[in-house]
């Protein structure tokens, strides 16, 4: 009797391990991602590598090398910079982080021996934006939140002055504002107004286009500090009127020596009005780094649906995309254009590679969008700007080129909102908060309640509310459009 029992056993056994040992090898369409920058870039191609079954070693054609820990969902660290995780039954997803690529050519399958497995993807024959290679993304599943400055004012002085974030940010203060409100005769709130901020010697401090509050941001002292403001100057279609200002002095008693103690002033001005044509000039701008290779496909789908959900008669659409200097491209740009159909083909066709660093070319990007293309003066512009990583701060010229576009993109009223993804630190955090203050957008963040991509950085904010980044984004452009 206990050999019958045993013999059974035995054979249950065998027929296990033969059945798992066969759906493995015959497992297919498993996907490479591979990227520079620690994240999934499922168009990586022309590689090949050899591990163990279990506890064994990696190799690239390029050289880098590694141990393997586990079969599925384990850590790979090689003996170089490379590191990444492997992910998925079987081994059938890899994602190599760190400052390397694999590189070759894989088997047309993946077969396993006594002490090697080689894996391959038929998905690497695909194009980046065949379906197949982003299976189960549709719109409404990526999270987010949002936090507007200018409507938390005090809120964000403080963190100034208890330094929980650091200005200024690549040469920009936000710390002087000066809130002007324009309205009509009739008290109503007058939106698209032209303001300037004039010095006692007529000279243009700021400038900027008050919005569906008819409210408009004015600020001095953001690149220098040598600028007294003393007067306004507001004008609208055929209009103008010009009133004079005397600032307050704000000071807190706890911090006597920082940057608490700086002016501020609320202004209304009155001007007669003219009925403006309703228009909205809308743009994306999406970092195409292979750090976005987590996330990228899905704020495509994103943002494909959200174009779909405003599009009017009257309103205008650009998708521009950038990476960084020795990329395939450093700026790719297209005009605005009414036809949908054609501004989503060239928003799905796009995927992330290149990078290689943290930083990536915002600055050219954002230069691009505010001055290379023709906004319609009488729109409503709203930018916005998905990454996940800053500018590079390594000169003055990158510096500079970041003023005169913040500068000039106040100056024509184009909003602009980042969308920050994982991979934000807080020092992007803060670059990216000064920005939307100075041209009178909001920040935007991806949340991690979604489960979608790495991790998402908690933004130092008051409390918000979780919303699908769907929902979130058309409703900010709504609001702005009104």
């Amino acid at each position: 009797m206990k050999r019958r029992v045993l013999s059974i056993l035995f054979i249950f056994t065998f027929t296990i391990f033969l059945i798992t040992g066969c759906g493995a090898k015959a497992k297919e369409n498993s996907k490479y991602d591979s990227t520079s920058s620690g994240k999934s870039d499922p168009t990586s191609r022309d590689t090949s590598f050899s591990t163990s079954t279990e506890f064994g070693t990696f190799d690239s054609k390029d050289g880098s090398s590694g141990l393997i820990i586990g079969e599925k969902n384990s850590v790979l660290d090689t003996s170089g910079e490379t590191k990444g995780m492997l992910i998925g039954d079987s081994l059938d997803d890899f994602d190599m982080g760190g400052e390397r690529e694999a590189s070759g050519e894989m088997s047309p399958d993946w077969a396993s021996t006594s002490d090697t497995m080689i894996i391959d993807s038929p998905d690497l024959a695909m194009e980046p934006t065949d379906p197949e290679y982003y299976p189960d993304i549709s719109a409404g599943l990526l999270t987010a939140g949002e936090w507007n400055d200018n409507y938390n004012w005090t809120f964000f002085r403080n963190l100034i002055a208890n330094q929980q974030l650091i200005l200024p940010s690549f040469g920009m203060n936000p710390i002087n504002r000066i809130t002007v409100s324009v309205v009509s005769e009739d008290g109503n709130p007058v939106k698209n107004a032209n303001v300037q901020l004039l010095s006692d010697t007529g000279d243009i401090i700021w400038e900027a286009v008050s919005d569906y509050n008819g409210i408009a941001y004015m600020f001095f002292n953001v690149i220098n500090n040598n600028q007294t403001p003393t007067s306004l100057r507001v004008s609208k279609n055929n209009f103008s009127t010009s009133a004079n200002i005397e600032l307050d002095e704000v000071v807190d008693e706890q911090n006597q020596n920082n940057q608490a103690n700086t002016p501020y002033k609320n202004v209304t001005v009155t001007i007669e009005e003219e009925p403006s044509t309703k228009a909205l000039d809308l743009m994306f701008v999406f970092d195409t780094t292979g750090s976005m290779g987590d996330e990228l496909r899905y704020l495509q789908t994103e943002f494909e649906d959200i174009a779909k959900k405003v599009a009017d008669q009257n309103t205008r659409f650009s998708v521009n995309f950038y990476r960084d200097e020795g990329d395939l491209y450093v700026v790719k740009s297209n005009e605005f254009n009414h036809d949908t159909d054609l501004v989503l083909e060239q928003l799905k066709k796009e995927y992330a590679d290149g990078g290689g660093d943290y930083p990536e070319a915002v600055d050219q990007a954002l230069y691009d969008g505010v001055f290379n293309h023709s906004w319609n003066g009488e729109s409503i512009k709203l930018l916005f700007l998905i990454l996940d990583a800053p500018p590079h701060n390594d000169s003055s010229q990158i510096n500079s080129n970041l003023q005169k576009t913040i500068v000039e993109a106040a100056k024509q009223g184009i909003r602009i909102i980042p969308v920050a993804s994982s991979g934000v630190d807080k020092d992007t955090e803060t670059f990216l908060r000064t920005i939307a203050i100075l041209t009178g957008g909001t920040y935007t963040f991806l949340t991690d309640h979604s489960g979608i991509g790495n991790s998402h950085i908690e933004p130092t904010i008051g409390s918000y509310q979780v919303e699908n980044l769907n929902d979130c984004i058309v409703r900010i452009i709504k609001t702005y459009y009104k």
